[in-house]
Parts: C-alpha cells; structure tokens; sequence
C-alpha cells in the first residue's frame, strides 16, 4: 500500500494499461489455443492422423492400426488393415518390370521358420495375399513380424527401395487420445487402456499433436 501511495497518476495509469494488456493477451492466446484443438477434435481442415515412415523398427508399428499408406509423390492408398497396406507395398513394388521379375525369382526361396513367404501357389498357406498371377505372399504374422517379413526377407532382398513411403493411422483415435489427454486430465496409462493402445503409443501420439499444435500456432503449414 505505501508504495502504491507514491504511485504517480501517469504511473497508475501504465499499470492498468500493462494489466489490460496481460488480460488480453491471455484471452487472444486461449482463444487461438482453445480454438485449434477444437478443430483437431472435430477433425476439420487440419489434419493430425500421425504417421512413421515405413523405415521405422517394425516394432513402433505395434498396436497401431493403419488408415493409408503414402508413397513418394503423394499418391495414398488407403489400407484398413494391415494385410491391405503390405498388399498396397508389394504391388507398387511388383509394377516395376524388374522388381517383378526379382520377386518371381523369390519364389520357394524365401523361407520363414516353418513355410514359405513367396509361392507361386496359395496352397500351404495360411493368409495367402495375391500380388499377381502366380505370386503369392504369406501374411498370417502379428503386426511387427509382418513388417520385418515385408522389409528384411522381401523387399530389401529384391532392392526396392521404401525410403519415401509413409504409413498414416486412423485419424479418430488420435483425437480420443487428445480429448483425453486435455479435456479429461486422463495420464497416458489410462488412455491406453480405453483406447486398446499401449502407454508408449499413446505417448507418441501426444507428443505428436503437441508438436503440430505448436506448428499450427506458428502458422506453419504441414502434412
């Protein structure tokens, strides 16, 4: 109080004008953060549904599941499944003369530990996807196995090169986790649990949406 006193008017005056200042700036700032979460949540013109390169450790694939994959050049093909997004891969790989003729050679050479991940027959197989005539792939492996059976044992042994390919996931998921995460106060453990997803991949996930967010406020563009 007593050094309120010898406030000068013109001081009193620059106080008030900083503290109306302050309040605004809060306002404006919850506005535009308030406002761009809404339109993650709501799924409008931004677009968060994370990706991973298809480089990743095919162990950061599990517990995911896929809505599309993105080749080089912004063609996206979309995959429900991850039985449909190896299919979309092998398929862009065997449209290549030489990489087909490669992958015909694979057949009956390619081994897992108890059958064939090549064939020109189905037969024997447990998830047989068809990639072409006469060429067949075993699909019937958990999530991880699938990948690391797509990439180590197929594609890079026939030299196709997946460096630019992306793997985008389903897009209503993310926006639980988000919900969750700032509207719920819920920690990752437990946002796991509700969504089927382990701490780790809901962690991600956040950090994720943080990171674009905070692109967003910038005002910079992104995928």
């Amino acid at each position: 109080m007593e050094h309120e006193q010898k406030l000068t008017e013109q001081q009193r005056t620059a106080l008030s004008q900083l503290e109306t200042l302050r309040i605004e700036m809060h306002r404006v700032v919850d506005e535009r953060v308030d406002g761009s979460i809404h339109r993650i949540l709501l799924g409008g013109v931004l677009n968060i549904a994370p990706t991973l390169p298809l480089t990743a450790n095919s162990a950061a694939f599990k517990g995911e599941k896929p809505e599309s994959i993105l080749f080089p050049g912004g063609r996206e093909v979309k995959t429900p499944t991850w039985k449909t997004a190896v299919l979309a891969i092998m398929q862009d790989c065997n449209e290549d003369p030489v990489m087909h003729a490669h992958l015909m050679g694979l057949r009956g050479k390619v081994l897992g530990r108890q059958r064939t991940i090549l064939a020109a027959s189905p037969e024997k197989m447990h998830a047989p996807l068809e990639i072409d005539k006469d060429l067949y792939m075993e699909s019937y492996y958990d999530t991880a196995t699938l990948l690391y059976v797509l990439k180590n044992r197929v594609l890079d042994e026939v030299g196709y090169n997946y460096s630019g390919i992306r793997v985008r996931f389903r897009q209503e998921q993310t926006q639980e986790e988000i919900f969750r995460y700032y509207f719920l106060r819920q920690p990752q453990r437990v946002i796991g649990v509700h969504i089927g997803r382990t701490r780790s991949t809901a962690g991600r996930h956040i950090r994720l949406a943080l990171q674009r967010l905070r692109r967003l406020m910038e005002g910079n563009d992104y995928e």
